[in-house]
């Protein structure tokens, strides 16, 4: 846009550019779009786009009050504006790295996806900053736009049109969110109350089943399980963050215990671990539970971070399970490893002990767990 006589040049454009790139994340899931893509789309990104449609109605609303006040109010943009306008351009282009960056390259872990995005965006706004050509109001013009009486007013109306647009894009946000949570317990709700009670033992289940083959065995039990690629998952809603391929399914009671879950993750190769999540009250049920499956180990596995309490682990035929008392109100956690899974994380422990204390802080005892297994086989 030109510039007025003797009005430096202010990004309403832009404002309007920031603002609608903002918008379009956050109203991504009104989309038809690729299921990788919407999955990228969550967390952080969101956030962002939040922030940058926020910067882009700051920018928009202080270029509108200096082009309706002309010489007398040049101050709103050099003051508020072009702040936004550069914060603005920040998080939106961070937010749409992180989407592009999560949908072409899933596999990438959280630190190293942050760090190239910040590095893109980084040379992006250096780019920008480059082309720019923008020039700060002088001394004069700003001392007309302080003391214009129009110019009081309308900072007064842009105060309060701010607030209540920042107030209405929180209040947004938070309704959206608690109806979105609201929704899901519902329906886990309704599917746990839906569902036939689970049966299935560990040792029915072993490791390195295909994705097929856990689906067909699980169905004989009367259970629908949802499963998804890495591709397709977060590396945080992943069970393990290598995982190939997760499976899950609610449920409302397992071996006679009240439960809410239970989730499967895959390796290169098939099944290595299940875990199943329990109400804080079925605690005292599920340590019995497990005294009763398999051997309790006189060794801990580490520390819950949570509760801060040792984990304890359980030796069976088809590996190792591991639980811990939980912190008030939360969720009883019950995890198992298959033992082929633990002989490729441990048996190099136990063919170069001095690393095993390094890497993890304690070790598996594979070969005198399951003699079956040659640790010098899987070198």
């Amino acid at each position: 846009m030109k510039k007025a006589s003797g009005i430096p040049d202010t990004q309403m454009l832009g404002g309007g550019f920031i603002l609608l790139a903002g918008v379009s994340i956050l109203l991504a899931g009104r989309f038809p779009l690729p299921l990788g893509l919407y999955t990228a789309l969550q967390g952080p990104p969101m956030i962002l786009s939040a922030i940058a449609a926020y910067c882009g109605i700051t920018v928009a609303l202080a270029s509108i009050i200096d082009r309706i006040d002309g010489v007398d109010a040049v101050a709103a943009y050099h003051h508020v504006g072009r702040w936004f306008w550069w914060f603005g351009q920040l998080t939106a282009m961070l937010a749409c790295t992180l989407t592009l960056i999560g949908f072409f390259l899933p596999g990438l872990a959280n630190g190293v996806r942050w760090g190239a995005a910040l590095v893109t965006t980084f040379c992006c706004i250096l780019f920008i900053a480059f082309l720019d050509q923008a020039k700060p109001a002088t001394l004069q013009q700003l001392r007309r736009g302080k003391n214009a009486p129009a110019n009081g007013m309308l900072k007064t109306c842009l105060a309060l049109i701010l607030m209540a647009v920042a107030g209405m894009l929180i209040y947004q946000r938070y309704a959206d969110y608690q109806a979105r949570e609201q929704g899901y317990a519902a329906s886990d709700e309704a599917e746990r109350r839906a569902a036939k009670p689970w049966i299935h033992e560990f040792d029915s289940l072993p490791g390195q089943l295909s994705v097929d083959e856990l689906k067909a065995r699980v169905a004989l039990g009367g259970h629908r399980l949802s499963c998804f690629s890495r591709a397709e998952l977060e590396p945080q809603n992943r069970l393990q963050e290598d995982d190939t391929h997760d499976c899950w399914t609610n449920i409302g009671e397992a071996w006679g215990i009240p439960a809410h879950i239970v989730v499967f993750g895959f390796g290169q190769h098939g099944l290595r671990s299940q875990m199943l999540r329990f109400p804080h009250a079925s605690w005292p049920l599920v340590e019995a539970y497990l005294e009763q499956l398999g051997q309790r180990q006189a060794q801990t596995f580490g520390v819950d971070p949570s509760s801060r309490r040792p984990i304890s682990g359980w030796r069976i035929d088809s590996g190792l399970v591991f639980s811990s008392a939980p912190p008030s109100g939360e969720e009883v956690v019950v995890l198992w490893n298959a033992k082929d899974e633990l002989a490729r994380l441990y048996c190099r422990d136990e063919l170069s002990p001095k690393a095993a204390k390094k890497q993890y802080g304690y070790t598996v005892p594979v070969a005198a767990l399951w003699p079956e297994i040659n640790c010098r086989d899987l070198r």
